[in-house]
């Protein structure tokens, strides 16, 4: 209850205090949504740190020769390395053998750049050549395998016996304004093949 001040008097002076007083209830709501913003706060760290809402993938392994390994477009099986000798000369080469299926819906000449990278030593060779199973072009109708080979243009050439590593990653489709391309997504597998005589 507020006490009226007689007519001709003035109010005593409250002395300020540097705040404003609240009352309970008002303390209680700031409380309350101070606590829900920190805790929105910590929730949004650990979920940063954890690597965000991204779909969760094992990391790259190592699978046998034959196995099938499935991509956006593609089924790849890996068959065999050997270094065989080049068409009309006496030169090595490495090739490595797949057994692949086009998983698209229209067909397809290869698998795109840096799809397939082998692994030479100590040299990642990401630039293939490759053909069909009698050397000419591939052209990859949606849904049948086919037999077909990389060559491998690595500076220094295994030798038969030696082990040499297949890695495989992932496309992802990118599309924009005025472009539509792949690119290059996560590795997802590797096989480990010892090098035969062609």
């Amino acid at each position: 209850m507020v006490r009226s001040v007689p007519p001709g008097q003035q109010r005593p002076a409250v002395p300020y205090s540097g705040y404003v007083k609240l009352s309970d209830r008002a303390r209680r709501g700031i409380l309350q949504w101070t606590i829900s913003l920190v805790l929105l706060g910590a929730l949004a760290g650990t979920v940063a740190v954890l690597g965000g809402f991204e779909p969760v993938h094992t990391p790259p392994g190592y699978v046998q020769p034959g196995e099938p390994q499935r991509t956006t477009r593609w089924e790849f099986r890996v068959d065999r390395a050997e270094l065989a000798t080049k068409d009309y000369s006496d030169e090595k080469v490495l090739r490595v053998w797949f057994t692949l299926t086009n998983l698209w819906e229209e067909t397809l000449s290869r698998p795109g750049d840096r799809i397939v990278a082998v692994s030479v030593g100590d040299e990642l060779v990401q630039e293939l050549i490759w053909r069909d199973a009698n050397g000419g072009t591939i052209s990859m109708d949606p849904g049948v395998p086919r037999r077909v080979v990389a060559q491998v243009k690595a500076t220094e050439l295994p030798q038969t016996g030696d082990e040499v590593t297949v890695r495989l990653g992932d496309e992802s489709e990118s599309t924009g304004l005025v472009s539509h391309g792949w690119a290059l997504g996560r590795e997802i597998n590797a096989v480990k093949l010892t090098v035969e005589q062609g």
